[in-house]
């Protein structure tokens, strides 16, 4: 049976925690999946994981701990094949250790990361992702939610702030992002409804982070989050409740 397959008539005996757990965990499958469309789960070998880590770190961007996240995912449908009788080799992937340490982007990261996507070489929306993220906090998928307007959209407040109205977030609340920065709030209302391709945003992040810290692979999206907060907490002052909120 291909992956895909499996994967399509299982999920719910697989993962039987809660919905959003559910939901994430098989999305890193079918992200596995879409690189094998033909591979049968009887097929499946050490290889193919590892050939899969390499994709999500170096073309995908992604950091080790997500990739972990990924091999997790599929070792565990995994583990259900062979309960349910499928004749699978047994092996073991080693996974990344991860790094305690926070990543920040330094002033002098965050100029480079400016001067880049102030180029004609990035497409718009790139670096409208990249001004709202550094500014908010937004993660990449908030952003998506934004952009595609099924569960974000915008919304000005009686005292004239822009808001960022998300629904269904990762931890499974909704949340209210402030727009307060202009570079930021021209690219919020720049991203709703707007071109976007996660092949293409993938491209574009790689050949930024080559040009601007090669070989550095905790140089990703994710890494604005980070900066936004330690900005609030060092500069603006704001207590972790706020910030968390």
């Amino acid at each position: 049976m291909l992956v895909k397959d499996y994967l399509s008539k299982n999920t719910h005996r697989i993962w039987k925690g809660s919905e959003k757990h559910r939901k994430e965990a098989s999305m890193r499958v079918v992200t596995f999946a879409e690189q094998y469309p033909q591979l049968h789960i009887e097929k499946l070998t050490a290889q193919h994981l590892y050939d899969f880590m390499d994709y999500l770190e170096i073309i995908r961007g992604l950091a080790k701990a997500s990739v972990n996240r990924y091999v997790a995912a599929v070792s565990r449908l995994l583990s259900h094949a062979r309960k349910s009788g499928y004749d699978l080799k047994h092996f073991e992937i080693e996974t990344h250790r991860e790094k305690s340490r926070i990543r920040y982007f330094t002033s002098d990261e965050l100029a480079k990361i400016d001067a880049y996507i102030s180029s004609n070489r990035v497409y718009s929306w790139f670096r409208d992702m990249c001004i709202l993220a550094r500014y908010t906090g937004m993660r990449h998928g908030e952003i998506g939610k934004l952009i595609d307007g099924l569960d974000g959209y915008l919304e000005t407040d009686e005292d004239g702030i822009l808001w960022v109205q998300l629904q269904d977030t990762k931890n499974g609340d909704d949340r209210a992002v402030p727009v307060i920065e202009p570079r930021a709030v021209r690219a919020a209302y720049n991203l709703q409804g707007s071109f976007y391709s996660e092949k293409l945003f993938y491209k574009q992040w790689k050949q930024m982070r080559n040009a601007i810290a090669k070989n550095d692979d905790q140089f990703v999206f994710h890494v604005f989050r980070h900066t936004a907060a330690s900005h609030m907490a060092n500069e603006l002052n704001l207590n972790s409740d706020i910030i968390g909120q």
